[in-house]
C-alpha cells in the first residue's frame, strides 16, 4: 500500500509540475522556455555592414512560427532580425547555405 502511495502521489506531482509549466508567464512578453512563438516580432531591412555580424541564425518556418525568420548578432552583442525578403539578406543566406552545403 505504501508504494502505491508514493507512486499515485509522484504522478499527481508531475501532473501539477506540468501544468504549472504549460500556464502563460505572469506578465505579459516574458519569454517561458521552450516557447513555441516567432522570436522576431518587427524586422530591419536596412543593411548591416558585414563586418559588424558576428553571428547569423536562420530560424525556417514550423509550428512555432509561420514564416522563417534571420536573426543576426552584431559584435557589439546586440541581436536585429532582418527581413527574409530583403535583397542582402537573400545574399547572406545563399552564401551561408551555401557553404554549408559545400562542407558536407
Amino acid at each position: 500500500y505504501t508504494t502505491l502511495a508514493l507512486k499515485s502521489s509522484s504522478c499527481a506531482l508531475r501532473f501539477i509540475l506540468l501544468l504549472f509549466l504549460s500556464l502563460p508567464p505572469l506578465y505579459p512578453g516574458a519569454p517561458m522556455t521552450g516557447e513555441l512563438r516567432c522570436q522576431c516580432l518587427s524586422t530591419v531591412s536596412e543593411v548591416i555592414q558585414h563586418k559588424r555580424i558576428a553571428t547569423v541564425e536562420l530560424i525556417p518556418e514550423g509550428p512555432h512560427c509561420i514564416h522563417s525568420e534571420v536573426i543576426a548578432t552584431l559584435k557589439n552583442g546586440i541581436k536585429s532580425c532582418l527581413n527574409p525578403e530583403a535583397y542582402w539578406v537573400k545574399l547572406i543566406i545563399r552564401k551561408i547555405m551555401n557553404r554549408f552545403q559545400g562542407s558536407s
